[in-house]
């Protein structure tokens, strides 16, 4: 839900790290660019597993991007201002009531 970090990290992490895409799914699970690597002797481990447990939120996350419903639907819910709200947060799209 912050696209412009998500977009940055995304790109920084493909240039530094020289990753791609090692399945028809796009990225492998998860990675640890500072793990020794014992068969090679190098650093960098790579999860040899395929999950899809993240992409539920990813396709939130997209659609989001791309229309803010998200945001829209968030911005409704009046558990979520009110919650937001009793933990500190104010300004912007959550309005404080006048007492």
């Amino acid at each position: 839900f912050a696209p412009v970090e998500v977009l940055e990290t995304t790109r920084h992490a493909i240039e530094k790290f020289h990753l791609k895409p090692h399945h028809q799914y796009g990225f492998d699970a998860s990675f640890n660019p500072t793990y020794p690597d014992k068969k090679t002797n190098t650093f960098g481990w790579v999860s040899p597993w395929k999950f899809g447990l993240n992409q539920g939120s990813v396709i939130m996350m997209i659609s989001n991007y791309r229309t803010a419903l998200i945001w829209e639907l968030m911005k409704k819910c009046i558990i979520i201002t009110n919650v937001l709200k009793a933990a500190g947060f104010q300004g912007g799209w959550i309005k404080v009531a006048n007492s």
